[in-house]
């Protein structure tokens, strides 16, 4: 019973920690995008609203063509209004991209910059100029001139804003030849020797590169792993007490049932003197042992009647047995006493038989006094045998 609940709890446990792992790496990756996503629209905002000025200035500019000297004094002017920008120029026909440079998608206006190069891996966070190139079209459609708006974007302050969050993060320039699909943001698992890293990602506004940033993963998710570390080692020792607890239980219980068991074989051996231990339990082992103390001082109440009555009967055996000696000495005497009357009956008997007999044959010969005499003797014995019979009847 307690390997199954070791079982049930070790899985529970486990299936715990792998739907919290889930989700602790969900809201790492969440918080460690918004972090991403925040430093990447303020160098969003600065390339949209260079794009949308340099657009709004390059009709301007197809306005002074015919003036060509006018349009120095207009980049002045642009410059001053938009202090952001570095500065803006005009250059001749340029319609290829530079090395460096990324065209915008069916759009002949571009960004480039010689420090970046967007087919590496990734680019150091330093200060850098960015250049953005719109073509200038004359009146026949034709490219006349290219008006250039450099920027200069200061690198390390979004790398602080992130590393003031993310201390452990190292952030990059993601070019399009990096690890990551610069078309749309994300992240990235890379798996190393020394240790695995989370790359977060994202690209630009219409660009194919961007900001990206790189975490052990031993960082990111560190605290859930010393978590995971605690728990495991709290759970091992709540098992260790949960056995403890189950072993003292169980043993508890066995030696109750144990010490019921060894009264029980002394009670099927008739010993019923030993009574039977009750430590006030209410569980069913109480119950059991009070059942089994009842039944056992039933038993010996029952043992003691048997006795009490095996007793009795035995005295009364020893009574009745005495008695029938007695009365068997008795027989024997009065077969003897009788055996001595019966005896005695005979003469009486045989001479008031004689007696009558030879008065029934001769009694024409016998005279008077004969007869008296006769008489007499007749009623003599028959005195003697009347006294015999009282004597028989009284023993």
């Amino acid at each position: 019973m307690t390997g199954f609940v070791t079982v049930i709890f070790v899985a529970a446990l486990a299936l715990l920690f792998r739907y919290s792992l889930a989700v602790v790496t969900d809201e790492a990756v969440e918080r460690n995008m918004q972090i991403l996503e925040g430093a990447a629209l303020e160098v969003d905002h600065v390339l949209h609203q260079t794009e949308i000025t340099a657009r709004t200035a390059g009709w301007m500019v197809r306005q002074y063509l015919a003036t060509p000297d006018s349009i120095p004094a207009l980049c002045q002017q642009i410059q001053h209004a938009n202090p952001w920008i570095e500065r803006c120029y005009v250059v001749g026909d340029d319609a290829g991209t530079e090395e460096g440079g990324l065209r915008h998608e069916n759009s002949p206006d571009y960004w480039c910059c010689q420090a970046l190069d967007t087919h590496a891996d990734s680019v150091p966070m330093r200060p850098m100029t960015l250049s953005y190139r719109l073509p200038v079209l004359d009146s026949r459609g034709r490219p006349a001139t290219t008006f250039v708006v450099d920027v200069r974007i200061d690198w390390p302050k979004y790398a602080s804003a992130i590393s003031d969050r993310m201390p452990f993060a190292r952030c990059y320039l993601q070019g399009e030849g990096g690890c990551c699909k610069m078309d749309g943001s994300g992240y990235t698992l890379k798996e190393s020797d020394d240790e695995d890293l989370y790359v977060f990602y994202r690209p630009f506004n219409n660009q194919r590169w961007g900001l990206a940033f790189s975490c052990p993963e031993n960082k990111i998710l560190g605290a859930y792993y010393r978590l995971q570390t605690i728990a495991l080692i709290a759970m091992a020792v709540v098992l260790l007490l949960l056995l403890f607890i189950c072993r003292k239980v169980i043993d508890r219980n066995l030696k109750s049932l144990d010490r019921l068991s060894d009264t029980v074989r002394h009670l099927s051996e008739n010993h019923f003197d030993k009574p039977i231990p009750y430590h006030g339990r209410h569980d069913e082992i109480g119950e059991l042992q009070r059942s089994f103390s009842l039944m056992q001082k039933a038993l010996a109440e029952h043992i003691r009647e048997m006795h009490q009555k095996t007793e009795t009967l035995t005295q009364r055996n020893a009574e009745l047995q005495e008695a029938y000696e007695r009365g068997q000495e008795d027989e024997r005497a009065k077969a003897l006493i009788l055996g001595n009357v019966t005896g005695q009956f005979l003469p009486p008997v045989q001479a008031i038989s004689a007696a009558t007999s030879q008065l029934s044959t001769h009694y024409q010969d016998y005279t008077k006094q004969e007869m008296a005499s006769l008489k007499t003797e007749i009623t003599a014995q028959s005195e003697t045998i009347t006294a015999l019979s009282d004597q028989m009847l009284k023993i």
